[in-house]
């Protein structure tokens, strides 16, 4: 699908799944890796944690990110894929339009100005509930995304102890 001005507008399909710890899920939270593994460190002590990755500047080194894990232990995770900015149009009558389109499981809606933050376009219109908060009518950038409830993944080491030994994890079925 092309915009407006003939560009070629990405695709939600392409979007790509990230992970945090689900206990993170937060306003602000640790970024998203696509490979949960990478939030593993080995501690000299022999311990497995998860922390942010040392790329995440605000989180990095923060106490209150870090989870002692086990091989064997289930971890849950939340999927999180952030899908392009849209073009949203806030009428008199309080009703809207988007362009292109909002994927279909996004359920996370940000405008910087105001700065709101909700589950869904109506409700950020209505400044989730706070008249002070209402968006105007007029033009904004909408941010959206997609973050999942708890799934499951079970931690494990493989060849655990040796120089290789690589920390991953197993997604596990809809019953954990």
């Amino acid at each position: 699908m092309k915009d407006l001005f003939g560009e070629e507008i990405p695709d939600a399909a392409d979007a790509e799944t990230a992970y945090v710890p689900f206990d993170w899920v937060d306003e602000y939270c640790p970024l998203p890796v696509e490979d949960p593994a990478s939030f593993c460190r080995k501690d000299p002590d022999g311990s497995w944690h998860l922390r942010p990755v040392p790329e995440d500047g605000m989180f990095a080194g923060k106490t209150n990110f870090d989870l002692v894990v086990e091989p064997g232990e289930v971890v849950k995770f939340s999927e999180h894929r952030s899908y392009p900015d849209v073009a949203l149009t806030v009428y008199d009558d309080r009703t809207y339009s988007v362009f292109p389109f909002v994927p279909e499981d996004a359920n996370c809606f940000l405008l910087d100005e105001p700065d709101l933050m909700t589950v869904s376009i109506e409700d950020l219109i209505a400044g989730s509930g706070d008249a002070s908060c209402e968006v105007e009518p007029g033009s904004y950038s909408l941010t959206n995304y997609h973050w999942s409830g708890p799934v499951a993944f079970e931690f494990s080491v493989e060849n655990g102890g040796a120089p290789d030994e690589r920390p991953q994890f197993r997604r596990l079925g809809a019953e954990h």
